[in-house]
């Protein structure tokens, strides 16, 4: 790896962290059309917690709030409800474990098919299509689709679709609001929740996979390529957030979901042109 892949890396990422195209998918495709060797999971690891600063910085005061509600619900279980009123706190803490137990129950199966091309195809493909549904057909959408006895099943619901994810190609993104729009969740608000949800699932991956690592004694990134490939998918992350909730409010969804399929369908092609098997 160059200085100048590193850079197109951070761009990708930077990306497409927050539109629903995969970003995982897109970084594992790199090596096979750049042909350069893999730089590994623990560097796309460190390019999402570039990204998750993104998301530290643009939802500050949101997270400021989150934080507070949750030293509350710790201080007062009892006061439960008017937590939940407030930015979606209690929703996202259950969102998150319901992930993170699904992870490592889905770790095993993510680590034997592993990053293929095809498989990465076939995800992008699907669960493209199962965006396009969900963002097309489903047009009831609650004002406030966190409050309420319906937003302990909707936050259950999204948490597990996220877990998803760790297959390269679903998309964490994407995952999460197509579940959100098959749930009535309108554009907009399923893309601030989705970003939220982000943040405890990047930096908990990024600390278990930094263990592993030193833990196995395996070598680490190049510090100056990991570097820069981090500071650009911040920049990039930072500024697609911005873009991505303004196409929210006025936008669909579907300009993505077509995206998906065709690039599936050029990956295809490239896989079956080098003499891969498809399958």
């Amino acid at each position: 790896m160059n200085s100048w892949h590193a850079v197109l890396y951070g761009l990708i990422q930077g990306f497409s962290e927050f539109v629903p195209v995969s970003s995982s998918g897109h970084l594992a495709l790199l090596p096979f059309l750049l042909e350069i060797e893999d730089p590994g999971l623990y560097f796309d690891l460190c390019l999402h917690v570039g990204t998750a600063f993104a998301v530290i910085i643009y939802f500050r005061s949101q997270l400021s709030l989150i934080y507070q509600n949750c030293l509350a619900l710790i201080k007062n279980p009892k006061d439960y409800r008017r937590i939940s009123e407030n930015q979606m706190s209690l929703q996202l803490l259950m969102s998150t474990g319901v992930s993170v137990i699904a992870i490592f129950a889905l770790m095993p199966l993510a680590k034997f098919w592993g990053r293929s091309e095809s498989l990465i195809a076939f995800n992008l493909i699907f669960f493209g299509l199962l965006l396009f549904i969900a963002d097309r057909f489903q047009t009831r959408y609650q004002k406030s689709p966190f409050l309420g006895s319906s937003s302990f099943f909707l936050a259950i619901m999204v948490g597990l679709a996220q877990s998803i994810a760790i297959f390269p190609g679903v998309s964490r993104s994407g995952i999460t609001l197509t579940m959100s729009r098959f749930l009535g969740v309108s554009r907009y608000q399923a893309a601030e929740f989705s970003f939220l949800l982000s943040l405890p699932i990047i930096l908990m991956g990024a600390a278990y996979h930094s263990l592993e690592i030193v833990i196995k004694g395996d070598v680490f990134p190049s510090l100056w390529h990991l570097s820069l490939g981090v500071l650009v998918s911040f920049l990039v992350g930072y500024t697609t957030i911005h873009f991505f909730l303004t196409w929210m409010k006025h936008r669909s969804l579907t300009l993505f979901a077509f995206y998906r399929v065709i690039l599936a369908g050029v990956i295809l092609l490239l896989v079956a042109q080098s003499g891969k098997h498809l399958f």
